[in-house]
């Protein structure tokens, strides 16, 4: 099991010193996937493995042909290997340093069709359900990082209502990852959520804005119930775009296109009760948390992984139960 301290806690972008109460019991790991495997399976759940639920359709899967549309990168939540990563789509590095991850897939395009009454023009975020409907308190943290580009936002999901396909309403709490402000869905726009305006610059001088949301989707509507930008954090959000310092080992100093290895950085979202909790850490042992609210609608549900308009990349995936 990851060990964990927890550092500085904010709410809503305050930031306190807090002494982390103790525990009264410790966490049961419900989900640490294994992806040196090659493949993603899903939690145990009841004796059986839980099925995992995944959906993506942007401009890339729209646009794909039968030849092409399961390649790594078009079709969503493949684990890249040695055997699959020549099919990767838009390894502009032309080299394997995405092995090892769980590629989401190229999600571009997301954006200016998700409200499109034409079938054959409407789009879904990237997502990924797994588990139990009755996971309540618990918490899920991955690493992220993302290949090759700089727009677009990526999450971690929890308390979600089962899909079948992607038609099916969404509903979930989500700790999103905005890269270069991001743009919104036309279902977030439609709700009165905009892009981030945070003032974060890349090493270069380039504005880049960053920011850390917590999102509710209830049956398609959306809210955001918090936010905090990367510029004015009193706690380190990692800089995952692919000029960003911990994109990759040139840390800034070179396109992020190159051959660099990936160094990424984690996200972690906690619900408790009605508490929802956000936090980030660059290595996985000690996080610091950066947003917390209370919201009372959902109450249960899957966990995943969801993004849009962005290539995310995760590992070291882990989900376990809240003492």
């Amino acid at each position: 099991m990851v060990k964990r301290s927890f550092g500085a806690l904010g709410l809503l972008g305050l930031v306190y010193a807090l002494a982390a109460p103790a525990a009264h019991g410790a966490a049961t790991v419900l989900w640490q996937p294994d992806l040196s495997t090659g493949k993603l399976v899903g939690p145990m759940v009841g004796g059986k493995e839980a099925a995992i639920y995944t959906q993506g359709v942007n401009d890339a899967t729209k646009g794909a042909d039968d030849t092409t549309k399961n390649n790594p990168g078009i079709k969503p939540f493949v684990v890249i290997t040695d055997a699959n990563s020549a099919d990767e789509f838009d390894n502009t590095c032309a080299c394997d340093k995405a092995k090892g991850w769980l590629d989401a897939g190229d999600a571009d395009g997301t954006t200016t069709h998700d409200l499109a009454t034409d079938l054959t023009e409407k789009t879904y975020p990237d997502t990924l359900l797994t588990g139990d409907p009755t996971w309540a308190d618990v918490a899920i943290q991955a690493k992220l990082d993302n290949l090759n580009q700089n727009t677009g936002t990526a999450g971690l999901v929890l308390r979600a209502a089962a899909k079948t396909k992607p038609e099916d309403p969404d509903s979930y709490y989500e700790l999103r990852y905005v890269s270069d402000g991001g743009a919104v869905l036309d279902a977030e726009a439609r709700d009165g959520i905009g892009p981030c305006t945070d003032t974060n610059t890349d090493p270069d001088g380039t504005a880049r804005p960053i920011c850390l949301r917590i999102m509710k989707v209830v049956k398609g509507s959306w809210k955001m119930l918090a936010e905090q930008g990367a510029a004015t954090s009193k706690v380190y959000i990692p800089r995952l775009n692919r000029l960003g310092v911990d994109h990759d080992a040139g840390k800034g100093t070179t396109d992020g296109n190159q051959t660099d290895a990936l160094t990424g950085g984690y996200l972690r979202f906690e619900a408790k009760g009605n508490v929802l909790t956000g936090y980030v850490s660059m290595d996985g042992t000690k996080f610091d948390q950066v947003l917390q609210v209370t919201d009372d609608d959902l109450k249960a549900g899957l966990v995943g992984l969801t993004g849009y308009d962005w290539h995310p990349l995760w590992k070291d995936i882990l989900v376990e139960t809240l003492p």
